[in-house]
């Protein structure tokens, strides 16, 4: 499903065209060129290069507008997404939620490459990669084996967040109260 035709978008390929890009829009051809990117790429996330863009004298918003554009014309990305989308909530479900739930204001990137179905983004020719929001990455097999553990198979929904309250008993460890997760209906002696 990925429009791009090998499946595979190399991220520092990637960043480098969107520097050239920044460069040639935000900086005046006369100017002496800067050592330091205007966007860093952390994982499927940029931030902005604040004291750079404070030090050229261009506002942050006019440097991310730019990068936003830049991004979403670009085959196998799906959509940008700004911090301020992704905080306020706004745009289409059940990605908006995806998003806002792994948002943290003080670490996240300023935006957020959302792929297209299918393409891998990675800075290597080969391997996989994984942290998409589509279904494919999210749904994954959570295997437990040890003592108080009976061989089945437990139907259903369970989230990272339901191993604690799980194994915790098990364990002989207590669970706190308020907890989040649930404990999943494993059987045992």
């Amino acid at each position: 499903a990925c429009p791009v035709a090998s499946g595979r978008v190399d991220t520092k390929a990637l960043s480098q065209r969107l520097e050239a890009h920044l460069r040639a829009t935000l900086e005046p051809a006369d100017e002496a060129p800067h050592e330091a990117p205007w966007l860093q790429l952390e994982s499927l996330e940029y931030t902005l290069n604040r004291p750079l863009a404070a030090e050229r004298g261009v506002p942050a918003q006019r440097v991310l507008d730019a990068a936003q554009a830049f991004l979403e014309a670009e085959p196998g990305i799906a959509r940008v997404w700004s911090a301020a989308e992704i905080a306020a909530g706004a745009g289409p479900e059940p990605f908006a939620r995806l998003y806002r739930n792994s948002f943290d204001h003080e670490r996240s990137g300023d935006l957020a490459l959302q792929t297209a179905p299918g393409c891998v983004f990675s800075p290597s020719a080969a391997g996989p990669s994984h942290g998409t929001p589509h279904l494919y990455d999210r749904a994954v097999p959570l295997v437990l084996l040890g003592p108080g553990i009976e061989k089945g198979v437990v139907r259903g929904r369970a989230a990272p967040v339901d191993i604690a309250p799980t194994l915790g008993p098990l364990l002989g460890v207590e669970v706190p109260a308020g907890l989040e997760g649930r404990a999943l209906p494993l059987t045992g002696p």
